[in-house]
């Protein structure tokens, strides 16, 4: 069993200059020092040795080290990229199906940038609250102190009131209300114009095919970025075939292929469908190092840019 450490990113942006200097990124300067740190500490491992590992057709080397990025964003490709490509070393990324392709803004992505654009979360507390005491004979909803206990927790990253928002607008609503509830604020925070913000934060086919060209590995990350477990399996079949066809799209075929939960979430029905449809790697967000082992083979760990000197 070889151990390896599987770094997780997300937005890797200049924040100086952006128009959200409030979301949650990582400087892009910062990005760079920290590729030095893992060039100089660590042997940089490709998808391909990984799998090779996992498939006992070889081992990695000490000290192995795979970098991630979740979620399909403009800054992998305009930041990321060219960084990577000038260092001859090579990105595994995990873009949402329906953020590519259907234009969509994620709803976990509202999320963040209604956070980054409301400076008093109070404000968006108060918004959730208010809905669900008006909504709460349509939907059947509990208390809200039953809400309460259970989604106003901080956690590793965020304060209470913070993870309150998050959950519930992520999956402790019904789904038509919390997207409901999202789109508004989203509109009334952010911009009225989904379709134009999307092709904004998002890549696009061509640009993931062109990084396939310069080297980098592009998996699947689900569709439309929901929670896993909380669907039935017919619903988590079709979201991850849903993926399958962007695959095609990249690469001209859909197996095998590579996985990234979203949210790190998933259960055993989850695993059961990627076995089945050729899936020869996923990760999950478990923040330890990855062991390597066929066992293993589709819930590897990852640890977080943060847990790393920048």
């Amino acid at each position: 069993m070889n151990p390896l450490t599987v770094v997780m990113y997300h937005y890797v942006r200049n924040l100086r200059r952006s128009r959200y200097p409030e979301i949650r990124a990582l400087e892009s300067d910062a990005f760079e020092r920290q590729l030095g740190f893992f060039i100089s500490n660590y042997a940089m491992v490709s998808m391909d040795d990984v799998v090779s590992a996992l498939n006992g057709e070889g081992t990695l080397p000490e000290k192995a080290a795979l970098l991630t990025f979740d979620d399909g964003y403009m800054d992998h490709y305009e930041t990321v990229f060219p960084m990577l490509f000038d260092r001859k070393l090579q990105g595994v990324f995990f873009p949402p199906t329906a953020a590519v392709i259907g234009n969509e803004v994620l709803d976990v992505n509202k999320i963040h940038f209604i956070l980054s654009s409301c400076t008093d979360p109070s404000i968006l507390v108060d918004e959730i609250d208010r809905t669900i005491e008006t909504e709460r004979d349509k939907y059947d909803l509990p208390s809200l102190a039953r809400y309460k206990k259970q989604f106003f927790q901080k956690s590793r990253y965020d304060p209470p009131e913070i993870i309150y928002i998050k959950r519930m607008l992520q999956l402790g609503l019904p789904m038509e209300l919390r997207r409901e509830i999202a789109a508004r604020l989203f509109a009334r925070f952010v911009t009225e114009d989904e379709a134009a913000f999307s092709r904004e934060l998002y890549m696009n086919v061509d640009q993931l095919r062109a990084m396939t060209e310069g080297g980098q590995h592009i998996g699947s990350h689900g569709d439309e970025h929901e929670w896993l477990s909380k669907m039935s399996r017919e619903a988590q079949e079709r979201n991850i075939r849903m993926s399958l066809e962007m695959q095609t799209m990249i690469h001209g075929r859909a197996d095998p292929f590579t996985f990234c939960y979203p949210y790190g979430d998933y259960n055993e029905e989850t695993l059961e469908i990627l076995q089945e449809l050729g899936c020869v790697a996923a990760f999950t967000t478990e923040p330890t190092v990855a062991t390597i082992s066929s066992s293993k083979r589709l819930t590897l760990a990852r640890l977080d840019t943060n847990d790393f000197p920048q």
